[in-house]
């Protein structure tokens, strides 16, 4: 009986602290005000009737808002170009704080007549867009005069600011699209020829494997990736880079065809049988030797890739790379002379294997390029990411 007292009275003080701790009182003697009274708003909508938290409530509401409105006239008198915007974000707290109180029945009883600020919120919110809309057109005209693409992304910015501000302002999402292109990279990537006349081979899967990649790669919303015929019919007739991507040599199906021919020998392997004098049998050991012929045929298919970013408007090469590839196709069979006896599990694999016909040109042409694949998305990767 004395043990559930014990207990039923530990429950009751560590809820007493629970409350205590959540009515908002500590974050608020503390100078967060804002989280202090959202605390104790919390509390009274869970317990109606909680002393501390009304408590809170009722001296903490008038000490914020005061708070709040002193920021503003701080704001107002300041120098910032993005004052009104600031001044946005003080009344969105307001009005924030009188939507929690208002949804809160204890709370309107002891806050009967909390401030609501949704015209000056609105106010300062189009003013706010429109310092931000005239920034973003006076950056995107200097980038286009100045050929700046840093401007045109400081002026997409300024324009989707404005758009959070006042959603649709003005023509706020044609400005943003207009900035948008004005600041984007535009990267073509040119196709691949391999310069074979002796072999029917195309790069064009290794090519569609490098486009899915950069269409799918996330690095900048500033840098887009066009195939020649895109770019075209976008009317992009100097691209701001361009991809060369160029085999300096390759090589397909370098036959290497091996014939090795090893000796297996074990000893007291049973060999046959004789009769004893009492014409019992008995088994005959001895030594048991076979040849085993192995015939290792190779198909070696190597590559280097010339990967290069060059400005069309300088001819400056702005990186290069060489990238080796490799694959080897590999096949054994084999026979054997001699006893059986003498072979081992793996020589049988050989000997019942058969000669198997080497893949076509082209599948071994995408079998080496496999990792040249893999090393030029990694250094298109890198060499994007810098793009903000």
């Amino acid at each position: 009986m004395m043990r559930k007292y014990l207990l039923l009275l530990s429950s009751f003080f560590l809820i007493s602290i629970y409350f205590s701790c959540s009515s908002g009182k500590k974050a608020f003697e503390k100078g967060n005000y804002d989280e202090g009274l959202f605390k104790a708003i919390n509390r009274l909508r869970q317990s109606p009737n909680n002393k501390r938290a009304k408590e809170t409530l009722r001296y903490g509401y008038p000490i914020t808002l005061k708070w709040h409105k002193d920021n503003i006239q701080r704001i107002k008198q300041s120098n910032d170009p993005f004052a009104q915007e600031n001044i946005y974000y003080e009344y969105k707290q307001l009005n924030r704080i009188y939507d929690e109180i208002r949804r809160c029945p204890s709370c309107l009883n002891t806050i009967r007549n909390p401030q609501s600020f949704i015209s000056e919120q609105a106010t300062a919110a189009q003013n706010g867009a429109e310092v931000r809309y005239s920034m973003g057109e006076n950056l995107l005209t200097e980038s286009i005069q100045q050929n700046d693409k840093t401007k045109a992304m400081d002026a997409y910015y300024h324009f989707e600011k404005a758009n959070e501000l006042v959603p649709g302002y003005a023509q706020v999402r044609d400005k943003m699209e207009e900035a948008r292109w004005q600041a984007t990279t535009k990267v073509v990537i040119e196709e691949i020829t391999t310069g074979s006349a002796m072999l029917d081979i195309s790069a064009d899967f290794f090519y569609n494997k490098v486009q899915d990649f950069l269409m799918q790669m996330q690095v900048s919303p500033f840098v887009r990736f066009y195939t020649p015929k895109e770019a075209q019919s976008l009317s992009i007739e100097m691209p701001d880079q361009i991809v060369k991507l160029k085999f300096d040599y390759f090589s397909v199906g370098q036959v290497y065809h091996r014939v090795t021919e090893e000796v297996r020998s074990k000893d007291s392997v049973i060999i046959g049988s004789v009769k004893d004098s009492n014409g019992e049998m008995l088994d005959v050991y001895g030594t048991v030797n076979a040849k085993l012929t192995v015939h290792h045929k190779e198909l070696s298919s190597n590559g280097l890739l010339d990967l290069k970013i060059i400005d069309p408007y300088t001819s400056r090469v702005l990186s290069q790379e060489k990238l080796p590839g490799e694959y080897v196709w590999i096949t054994r069979w084999g026979n054997f002379n001699g006893d059986e006896k003498a072979l081992n599990k793996e020589d049988w694999e050989i000997i019942r294997a058969e000669e198997v016909p080497p893949p076509p040109p082209q599948d071994l042409f995408v079998a080496f390029t496999q990792p040249i694949f893999n090393q030029v998305t990694a250094k298109l990767n890198h060499f994007y990411s810098a793009y903000r």
